[in-house]
């Protein structure tokens, strides 16, 4: 297994599935993303079975992301969805700190088209 492709197994140990994580597919990457913060947290709690498994995801997430030589634009993006903010806050962030001011429909195309594709395409190189 690649580590662009990992197995990861359901958090919930009732379950006892298991899932493959794909940073190589947009959508998950997308779905990851959406659970980032929590993970975070979820990895800094002592004595949780899946710790290491989730920090690991997380680093090589972060890995593919710092080789997507994102602008400063789509990484305020990719930030402030991580941390769960609307694009109206984006949009705010963007003419706040002098970047490119992009409409709320066109943050989510940014973020959608750009942000997630160069995330899966750097997974895919590896």
């Amino acid at each position: 297994m690649t580590k662009s492709v990992m197995a990861l197994r359901n958090l919930d140990e009732k379950e006892g599935k298991e899932g493959v994580l794909d940073f190589r597919d947009p959508v998950q990457v997308k779905k990851f993303i959406q659970f980032a913060e929590e993970l975070q947290d979820y990895v800094q709690k002592k004595g949780i079975i899946h710790a290491e498994m989730v920090d690991k995801a997380l680093r090589w997430f972060q890995y593919f992301v710092n080789r997507c030589n994102l602008t400063p634009e789509e990484e305020l993006i990719l930030k402030f969805k991580i941390a769960k903010k609307g694009n109206k806050d984006i949009m705010k962030a963007l003419e706040e700190r002098g970047l490119t001011p992009y409409k709320e429909n066109y943050i989510s195309t940014v973020y959608t088209k750009r942000v997630l594709n160069a995330i899966a395409a750097q997974a895919q190189e590896c």
